[in-house]
């Protein structure tokens, strides 16, 4: 898997995508049992401080002030809880010294309670002015106070001692809250619980994910990328010049659509490259040329023409799948010829070819090729196929010719004709160039003078030359 591929980019998108809900999953699963954890805890909690409120009340209702200070201490040793404390509404820590027994007596007219041992307040500064801002806040509110700490994984509660009717005998009416009750609670039992918990889930999840992963992975690349990669494996293909490749893509989504578009235009491709053998080289730079739209000019070429001498008795003798086989090997070897000495076919007609040349020259050393290679061609053959070769230089119209519906690029003029005329003249293996053409090459090739010779189509005698090797 290449490191930019778009398998790779996909897993990793769903990788990311699983990661971010795995951890959103776990983190509100998480959040929601803390809360809940807590919730229980609260209302857990208030009712013991009703409960112990209550306690303490009656306890000092019944004049058993020592009492209390013993209860306290001893409920302080319940599991979980890391402090229990009552304070004054001044702040201070409640029988911690003997004011409250000096005002109780005060307040009744009596002395009724002895001092007994007191509470040491061992606070630090700190401690007691956080205490004091809670308290005071407690009392301000009329109503009770919650404080979680995460460092310390405890939840502190402030509770309101109200001064009830029953109260104010001995601590007075004129005021509603007469001290307050702290109490904290650790709750890191249930922290590490919720931690456990969430590892099992994580694991769970994890477990969950990664198969979850797998399935959309393997359903992404069935549906999804593999048919990318054979769409893209044909693009490529198609580049490289095969033409009959085939995205193999079913569907009726947007990718099957995509094959078969893609199918379509190999196809047409194919059609167009297969339709190219049989146009040439000059029709279609005129094309490139022109947009397609080619315009009539004229040139100054040598033109080819190859004809098989005697065929048509060679096509009457032999069965016909023998002789397009064999009339194909000789026009496949007379192309490749005209190919390797610069020129152009033009067109195929029967078993003559017409080929075009810019260079004298390399249209003589063609036909001597030609003959060569097609007499190679019919050693082993009952046959005695041969061909003769007419070659004329001369100035030629090009252009479009036909209907609108159907055109040719064509060479047309006398040029052409004259050319014709020589090849049927020609005898088997032999060359016949024109006069126009000799005075071009005459110094490099060695060629027989034959004058005066009638052409059809021409009033008047002309010059031709056989080439010889």
């Amino acid at each position: 898997m290449r490191f930019n591929s778009i398998q790779r980019k996909i897993l990793s998108l769903l990788s990311l995508i699983l990661f971010l809900t795995f951890v959103f999953v776990v983190y509100f699963v998480s959040s929601n049992q803390k809360r809940a954890i807590i919730s229980e805890t609260d209302k857990y909690i208030y009712t013991n401080i009703e409960s112990i409120v209550i306690s303490l009340r009656n306890i000092m209702l019944n004049g058993m002030g020592p009492t209390v200070v013993r209860t306290v201490d001893e409920l302080k040793h319940i599991r979980d809880y890391t402090a229990i404390d009552i304070f004054r509404t001044n702040g201070k820590l409640a029988f911690s010294d003997d004011t409250t027994i000096k005002f109780v007596n005060r307040h009744q007219g009596a002395y009724r309670f002895e001092p007994t041992q007191r509470l040491q307040d061992t606070r630090t500064e700190e401690q007691i002015n956080n205490d004091r801002v809670s308290i005071d806040r407690v009392i301000h509110a009329k109503s009770p106070l919650r404080t979680v700490h995460e460092n310390t994984k405890e939840i502190e509660y402030y509770y309101p001692i109200k001064n009830l009717t029953d109260c104010m005998l001995c601590h007075g009416s004129d005021h509603t809250v007469r001290g307050v009750v702290r109490i904290r609670v650790s709750y890191a039992d249930m922290h590490n619980k919720i931690r456990a918990a969430s590892l099992i889930l994580i694991v769970f999840f994890s477990g969950v994910g990664f198969s979850l992963l797998a399935i959309l992975f393997f359903m992404m690349k069935k549906i999804i990328i593999s048919p990318v990669l054979k769409i893209g494996e044909a693009a490529r293909q198609i580049g490289e010049g095969n033409f009959k490749v085939k995205v193999a893509v079913k569907g009726k989504d947007e990718i099957g659509e995509l094959a078969d578009k893609m199918n379509s235009m190999t196809k047409g491709l194919d059609e167009r490259f297969r339709l190219a053998k049989y146009v040439s080289h000059s029709t279609v730079e005129i094309i490139e040329k022109t947009e397609g739209v080619a315009t009539a000019e004229k040139r100054l070429v040598t033109v080819l023409f190859a004809d098989i001498r005697a065929f048509t008795t060679f096509a009457e003798s032999f069965p016909s799948e023998i002789v397009i086989e064999r009339l194909n090997r000789i026009l496949e070897a007379e192309a490749e010829t005209v190919q390797k000495f610069g020129g152009d076919i033009d067109k195929f007609v029967g078993d003559e070819i017409m080929a075009v040349f810019e260079d004298e020259l390399a249209a003589v050393k063609c036909a001597k090729e030609m003959i060569e290679k097609v007499a190679e061609l019919d050693k082993g053959y009952p046959s005695s196929l041969r061909i003769g070769v007419g070659i004329n230089t001369g100035e030629v119209i090009a252009g479009h010719i036909g209907s609108k519906d159907r055109l040719e690029y064509a060479l047309i003029g006398d040029t052409v004709n004259i050319a014709s005329r020589l090849c049927s003249l020609a005898k088997p293996d032999t060359v016949l160039i024109s006069e126009s053409t000799y005075q071009k090459i005459s110094a490099g090739v060695k060629a027989v003078l034959i004058p005066d010779q009638k052409i059809k189509g021409k009033k008047e005698t002309v010059n031709i030359y056989e080439i010889k090797y």
